[in-house]
């Protein structure tokens, strides 16, 4: 957590196919992006378990 914000990472994918971890914060009723990369192995492997093939 930064200061009273509370910080979430999310792992999901692109419409080209790519998959990418999105760290964020919840403001309000908004979502506020922080910063994103390139999921590794071990969190695309992890998104594929859970969602199937892009």
């Amino acid at each position: 957590m930064v200061g009273d914000e509370q910080r979430w990472i999310a792992v999901g994918s692109t419409r080209a196919g790519r998959i990418l971890m999105i760290v964020f914060a919840v403001r309000n009723e908004a979502m506020r992006p922080i910063t994103g990369w390139a999921a590794d192995k071990e969190a695309t492997a992890l998104y594929f378990r859970e969602w199937g093939p892009v």
